[in-house]
Order: structure tokens, then sequence, then C-alpha cells
């Protein structure tokens, strides 16, 4: 269905602006308390040692990054761990 300006109505909806988040969300007070991860893959090329997935370690509270190169993606918790 077109709007009147001849722009269909998921066009237009998605170029309006929103507001910005509103309530402040805040930071984990411990260093580890917080970690965000995400796995993907499998990959199309394998690594040198065969690894296909990547897994990423966030920590909140120091920002720092940790990436894990896997064969298999059973691996995930292991690494989480060390």
């Amino acid at each position: 269905m077109l709007s009147e300006e001849g722009i269909c109505a998921i066009c237009a909806e998605g170029k309006r602006s929103r507001e910005s988040l509103t309530g402040e969300r805040t930071k984990s007070a411990e260093l580890l308390d917080t970690i965000h991860s995400d796995v993907c893959g499998p990959m199309a090329t394998t690594g040198l040692m065969g690894e296909r997935y990547i897994a990423t370690f966030i920590y909140e509270q120091s920002g720092r990054i940790a990436i894990s190169l896997l064969v298999k993606m059973s691996q995930v918790f292991e690494r989480f761990k060390q």
C-alpha cells in the first residue's frame, strides 16, 4: 500500500526516527560478573588447525574482548572457563 507521497508503508516506517531508549543501564560492579558471549560458525574456510567456529567473550566491567578459534562448537564452555 502506498502513502500519499508514493512511498510504501514499510519503507516509510523504516525511515521514521525513533526516540532514544529511556532508563539507565548500570555496569556490573565486579570484574567478570557479567560476560557477553557469541559463537559464529561453522565457517566455510577452516583455520590452520581445523578451526571452523569463532567464540567472542566481552567482559562488561573492563571492556576486554577475548576471541577464541574452535574446531567444534562443543569447546565453547571449556574456553569460557579458561
